[in-house]
């Protein structure tokens, strides 16, 4: 075990591989039956207890951390962060929260920046700005296929659900400072579809060789296979293609797809 551990929640959507000095706490996916027929059936998130936190704290100090960094999605979104400093005051060794201002998979780009970042110090601090330099210069943007999920998860009003239904329009939404935002408008998911890959290829090129690109989908893994292949085509990035958390499909439904872009190394 690093003398700095790293702890984030499963919004990341990290591969349940076990890492040494990385923990990943459970955030709930809570599903609600409708109470008449014609209501749909409700899926809604909750972040992590500190309770929760506090015993990956107490595991990892246990196994020989002596500080903590806690990684966790935008607090504009979410309450984990507030959770985790909740969780850090009664914390056997020091934890520092991070707010990666992400959502996705770049939270858990960044919390792997610090797991590779604590196995080379022992200073908190050098791995609290590791992971914060990944966190900003990380780019993500996505595209649903279901505009109704993101009404029933509060992201979308209905109204403008119905006129992007009717008219075939899609949003192409950004991740920016810490909130989704509707980037572009396009005409048909088709016309989305391809001005994802044409953006994130933009940002990719923008960092250079060597960034990491992860291609999420929320239960669409062809169509995450021909947007993997159009960045390759476009920026030559190779791509890691991962099914989207169930944090995120609750909220984006079937048909997401979502890319990440950011730097392979250090960022300062």
């Amino acid at each position: 075990m690093p003398v700095v551990a790293v702890v984030t929640d499963s919004s990341s959507g990290l591969p349940d591989t076990p890492r040494p000095g990385l923990g990943v706490v459970p955030m709930h996916v809570l599903v609600h039956e409708p109470r008449t027929e014609v209501r749909p059936v409700r899926v809604t998130t909750s972040t992590p207890t500190p309770r929760e936190l506090l015993s990956a704290y107490r595991s990892a100090a246990a196994a020989g951390a002596r500080a903590i960094v806690s990684v966790h999605l935008s607090a504009q979104v979410s309450g984990t962060c507030s959770a985790a400093v909740l969780a850090g005051r009664d914390s056997p060794v020091p934890v520092t929260v991070v707010d990666s201002r992400l959502i996705g998979s770049g939270v858990g780009l960044a919390a792997l920046a610090g797991m590779l970042t604590a196995a080379r110090t022992d200073d908190a601090v050098v791995v609290a700005a590791a992971v914060r330099g990944r966190a900003a210069a990380t780019s993500t943007l996505f595209c649903v296929e279901d505009l109704d999920a993101l009404v029933h998860s509060g992201r979308l009003s209905h109204l403008a659900a119905r006129v992007g239904t009717v008219l075939s329009i899609r949003p192409l939404i950004e991740v920016v400072h810490g909130r989704a935002v509707v980037a572009e408008r396009l005409r048909t998911a088709a016309r989305a579809r391809a001005r994802l890959g044409a953006v994130a290829a933009e940002r990719a090129l923008a960092l250079g060789r060597g960034c990491v690109v992860v291609v999420e989908h929320g239960d669409a893994p062809q169509r995450a296979a021909e947007l993997a292949e159009d960045l390759r085509l476009r920026c030559g990035a190779v791509a890691e293609i991962r099914p989207v958390s169930e944090v995120l499909a609750a909220h984006a439904g079937p048909g997401l797809l979502a890319v990440t872009v950011a730097p392979s190394g250090p960022v300062r």
